[in-house]
């Protein structure tokens, strides 16, 4: 008769100083000790080091090891075995079970997207749009080369969208690049070379932080508080470094949501002329906060600034604008089409169509309103620390008191709940703990709410280990 346990791995004790033990002595901080214990487990399972299978060590002799209270132990294979992670056999111990598996779909609170547009339907919107472009346009030129950083048309288009922000703007100072990553690489290409620096503030967009890794440039923090960099801060960075540029996301800032005060804006432009700095102005989420100057308004001079639809409108349209200094057009324009050559047709044309018919009006108009209402969700689920601006669709909220962002990450994974530690974000040492929360990507707010309040469970365990 076949053995029904013969394709079953056979059981190992592990040693009570083995492996996760051993590294849980050697990162304290990490979160209530628990969920500390639970999470190693489930690093150690991930990792290999404990297969399937294996027993553990009791309880008692892990609590000796860790020098804790046998009910922090207890506690956390409790945890774990909520998890999914372990299984226990009376009489005969506790064993692992497998990989952390959430219960239920993954609820993405990572990516910062705008949420869906209310009533609106993409599939139809996209449907028209692409009719209208092959009514009144020769289908073959969507599919070619074009030469230049965007036709007259569309940077008329681009001008007519930013005009709430930036007013009149000449379009001989406009390029359309296919998103804002690939211009901000370009951007960061021109202004700055292997070894030299470039200031930002001490948690940024990890799309800049990337493009200067690549390029070898160093990004040298700026000191801030609630309404930005601090003068005197920059005054001695620019004296210190010697900064090539400045890089500055001012309006409800990616991941802080800071807005970045109108005195202090002044104080920034006043430096920048002061050492003849150029100021890269990355105003993603400018049109949720209309009332706010630009930079680029105080100092056209000096600003290049850079305004995409992934985050008004959609992603998927891979278009941005960049508003050059009238002395830095041709230069910006150039560094722009060495990079990606031009901007993508049939995405840059569906934009530009868009804008011309009132589409991308109305769809902000819907995004804007679904943002609100998804942050007024989120206040209302959420801890008071979690700070969010008036507009916009993402949250930070720093790290209970005793984690780690990223062991609190990890236990809001294990939920099944993805969110983005300020590691990603930091400039040069992560030296506030937290967490960015978006809330645009769940299909609806029903969805959010499960993720929102998963978050705010775990704030009650941390609540109930104090």
């Amino acid at each position: 008769m076949p053995n029904p346990k013969a394709n079953v791995s056979p059981r190992r004790s592990v040693g009570a100083r083995d492996g996760w033990i051993a590294r849980l002595n050697a990162r304290p901080g990490e979160g209530p000790k628990y969920l500390s214990i639970a999470q190693g487990l489930a690093t150690a399972v991930g990792a290999g080091e404990l297969a399937p299978g294996d027993r553990l060590p009791p309880q008692r002799r892990v609590a000796e090891a860790l020098g804790c209270d046998l009910t922090t132990v207890t506690r956390a294979y409790a945890h774990a075995r909520a998890m999914g992670l372990l299984d226990g056999e009376v009489g005969r111990g506790t064993f692992v079970r497998g990989a952390v598996s959430p219960t239920g779909p993954i609820i993405d609170l990572s990516m910062n997207l705008p949420p869906p547009a209310g009533e609106e339907s993409l599939r139809d919107l996209i449907g028209r749009g692409l009719a209208a472009m092959l009514k009144n346009n020769d289908p073959a030129a969507l599919m070619t080369y074009r030469s230049g950083m965007g036709s007259l048309r569309d940077k008329r288009a681009a001008a007519a969208w930013l005009q709430p922000l930036l007013g009149e703007i000449d379009t001989a100072r406009i390029c359309v690049a296919p998103g804002a990553q690939a211009a901000l690489a370009a951007l960061l290409a021109m202004l700055a070379h292997t070894g030299d620096a470039v200031l930002a503030e001490p948690f940024t967009y990890p799309g800049f932080l990337a493009a200067a890794r690549l390029l070898g440039v160093r990004v040298a923090a700026l000191a801030c508080d609630d309404e930005g960099p601090l003068p005197e801060a920059l005054e001695a960075q620019c004296t210190r470094v010697r900064p090539k540029a400045i890089y500055l996301n001012p309006t409800l800032q990616n991941p802080t949501t800071r807005t970045i005060s109108a005195v202090r804006r002044e104080a920034i432009v006043a430096i920048a002329r002061n050492h003849d700095l150029t100021i890269i102005e990355d105003d993603a989420y400018g049109l949720f906060a209309p009332n706010v100057t630009p930079l680029a308004r105080l100092a056209p001079e000096r600003v290049i600034y850079l305004s995409t639809l992934a985050k008004c409108l959609s992603p998927g349209l891979r278009t941005a604008f960049v508003v050059s200094p009238p002395a830095l057009s041709a230069q910006v324009s150039e560094a722009l089409r060495a990079a990606f050559l031009m901007p993508v047709p049939l995405l840059s044309d569906m934009a530009v169509h868009w804008i011309e018919s009132g589409v991308a009006k109305r769809l902000f108009i819907a995004i804007a309103a679904e943002s609100a209402a998804r942050m007024k969700l989120a206040r209302k689920i959420l801890p008071a620390r979690a700070r969010g601006g008036l507009g916009g669709f993402h949250l930070w909220m720093s790290a209970p008191l005793g984690w780690s962002a990223q062991a609190y990450a990890a236990a809001a994974r294990a939920q099944g709940v993805v969110i983005v530690a300020s590691r990603d974000f930091a400039t040069e040492m992560d030296a506030e703990p937290g967490v960015r929360i978006s809330l645009g990507a769940p299909p609806d707010r029903e969805t959010l709410a499960r993720g929102l309040c998963a978050l705010a469970a775990l704030e009650a365990e941390a609540d109930d280990d104090k």
